[in-house]
C-alpha cells in the first residue's frame, strides 16, 4: 500500500479507494435500486438543525481562531448517534442526507466570518438583509456550480484524488450501520466538557488562557519585547479542538506561520523601520519605532499573509485549469443530450444541465438586483441610475467568479 492511501475497509468494497483499471466498475454498498428512505422529515429537518448549531460553532471559531473548520465528521457521528434512538432505526441514506445538508453550515459560517468584518473594519454600514441575502444568494450559486464538477472529480476520477475528510465521513457512515452508540455519546461529553472549561475560561476568568513570553520571562520576556519580539500561546478548548481537527500536519504548518511572523517578520519592520520617524504607508501616517508588536504586525505583516493566501488560491485555480474546463464541459455536454437522466442510475443522476443554468442565471440577476437596490437605497443621491447598474453588473460578475 502506498504511503498516504487509505487503510482498505471491511465494510466497502477492496476497491472503494484505488483508481480503478479499465473495465472495472465500482460497486457501492447501497446499489442503484435499493429504494430504502432517503430524503425523508427526519433527515432534512435534523440536518437544518445541525445547520443551525454548527453555524453558530463555526463562526465562533472562526472569528476566535481566525480558521474555519468543516463540521460534517461531528454531524455525521450525530446523526448515526440520534438515528439509532429512533423508534425506526434511519438507514445509512438518511444519516449522508443529515450530512450533507449540515455540512453547509462551515461552507457559508466561513465565508461570511471572513468577509463581513472587513465591511464592519471598512467603517461601511451593513444592515442584516445585506448579510442575508448576499450569503444565501452566495451559497445558492456556490452549490450549483459544483454540480458540473461532481461526476469528473467523483467518478471519472475514482482514486485519484484523496478526499481525505470525505473518506473519513464515509467511514464514518459505513461503520455507524454496525458500531454501537459509544461515538455519539463520546463527542457529546466532549461537547460538555468543551463547553464547561471555556465558560470558566472565558466567562467567570477563573484563570488566565494565555501564556506570554512577557509574563513568563521576566527580564528577559522583557527584552525581546522590546525588539518587538512577543509570543503567546491561548489554551481555550475551541483552539485545541481546532488542531485535532485539522490533524498535525496542518497545525503545524499554522504554527510555523505564526513564530515566522512574531520572531522573524515583526522584529525585522521594526528593526528596519525604527529610526525612519513618520512614514505614510497605505493612507496612513505611522512611527514604526512606538509601534508596538501587535500593532506591526496588523499594520504590515498580516497583509502579507492575506496576500499569500490569495496568491496560493490563484495558483490552485490555475493548476486546476483543464480540470475545471473539462468537468464544465459535461455539463455543456449534457445541454445537447435533451432528457439527461433518463437511463442513467439513480445514483448519477444530477439535475438536468439546463436546470442548472437556469439556478445559475437566476442567481446571478438576483446579486446583481442586491447590488443594485443596495447602492440605489443606501447611496441617496451621491450615484446615478446608470452609475448603480454599472455597480450591479460589474459586482454580479466578480460575485459569480468568487462563488465558482
Amino acid at each position: 500500500m502506498e504511503h498516504g492511501t487509505p487503510k482498505a475497509s471491511k465494510l466497502l468494497p477492496s476497491n472503494a479507494y484505488t483508481k480503478l483499471a479499465p473495465g472495472e466498475v465500482y460497486r457501492p454498498i447501497v446499489s442503484a435500486g435499493d429504494r430504502r428512505a432517503e430524503v425523508t422529515l427526519w433527515s432534512v429537518s435534523f440536518g437544518l438543525l445541525m445547520v443551525v448549531v454548527f453555524s453558530a460553532a463555526c463562526i465562533y471559531i472562526a472569528l476566535r481562531a481566525g480558521n474555519g473548520i468543516e463540521a460534517a465528521i461531528p454531524i455525521a457521528i450525530l446523526a448515526i448517534f440520534f438515528g439509532k434512538l429512533r423508534k425506526v432505526r434511519s438507514t445509512i441514506l438518511e444519516n449522508v442526507i443529515v450530512q450533507s445538508i449540515g455540512q453547509a453550515s462551515g461552507v457559508v459560517a466561513a465565508g461570511a466570518a471572513f468577509l463581513i468584518p472587513a465591511l464592519y473594519i471598512n467603517r461601511l454600514e451593513v444592515a442584516w438583509w445585506h448579510i442575508f441575502l448576499a450569503t444565501f444568494v452566495g451559497g445558492v450559486l456556490g452549490v450549483v456550480l459544483i454540480i458540473p464538477l461532481r461526476k469528473y472529480f467523483v467518478k471519472d476520477l475514482h482514486g485519484d484524488l484523496p478526499f481525505p475528510e470525505g473518506t473519513a465521513i464515509n467511514e464514518v457512515l459505513v461503520t455507524g450501520e454496525s458500531a454501537g452508540k459509544s461515538s455519539g455519546k463520546i463527542l457529546l461529553a466532549s461537547f460538555g466538557l468543551g463547553a464547561i472549561y471555556d465558560f470558566l475560561v472565558e466567562g467567570v476568568h477563573a484563570w488566565n488562557p494565555t501564556l506570554t513570553t512577557k509574563t513568563l520571562m521576566g527580564r528577559a520576556g522583557e527584552a525581546l519585547s522590546n525588539l518587538r519580539i512577543d509570543l503567546s500561546l491561548n489554551g481555550i478548548a475551541a483552539l485545541f479542538g481546532l488542531g485535532y481537527i485539522i490533524g498535525l500536519r496542518y497545525a503545524a504548518i499554522i504554527a510555523a506561520g505564526s513564530i515566522l511572523s512574531t520572531v522573524v517578520l515583526v522584529p525585522m519592520v521594526y528593526l528596519v523601520g525604527a529610526h525612519a520617524g513618520e512614514l505614510s504607508f497605505a493612507g496612513k501616517t505611522l512611527n514604526i519605532g512606538t509601534m508596538s508588536s501587535g500593532a506591526i504586525f496588523a499594520e504590515f505583516v498580516r497583509p502579507i499573509g492575506i496576500g499569500a493566501i490569495a496568491a496560493s488560491a490563484i495558483i490552485g485555480i490555475i493548476r486546476m485549469g483543464k480540470i475545471i474546463l473539462s468537468s464544465v464541459s459535461l455539463g455543456f455536454k449534457g445541454l445537447r443530450g435533451g432528457a439527461a437522466n433518463i437511463d442513467v442510475e439513480r445514483t448519477q443522476r444530477d439535475l438536468h444541465p439546463r436546470n442548472v443554468l437556469l439556478i445559475q442565471a437566476v442567481s446571478v440577476v438576483q446579486m446583481a438586483l442586491v447590488f443594485f437596490i443596495v447602492a440605489m437605497v443606501e447611496a441617496g443621491d451621491t450615484y446615478s441610475t446608470a452609475q448603480c447598474l454599472m455597480f450591479a453588473l460589474v459586482g454580479a460578475g466578480v460575485g459569480f467568479i468568487f462563488s465558482f
